[in-house]
């Protein structure tokens, strides 16, 4: 009895400690997702003063 009483009280902790895990990694997956949507609104911005520079170079040296 003792060991089935041990070896359900291990199942349990284990249980317990992945689903831990499992709300680690989904937080952590959320947070990534932002970081990505982030750069991505980054990215565009800088893609859209980089366009903007370069028409003020341009316009510049006419």
């Amino acid at each position: 009895m003792k060991f089935s009483s041990a070896y359900s009280t291990n199942t349990e902790e284990l249980l317990s400690k992945m689903e831990e895990q499992k709300t680690k990694i989904e937080l952590l997956e959320n947070e990534n997702q932002q970081w990505q949507i982030l750069a991505q609104k980054l990215n565009s911005e800088n893609s859209l003063l980089l366009k903007q520079n370069t028409e003020l170079l341009n316009w510049n040296s006419r």
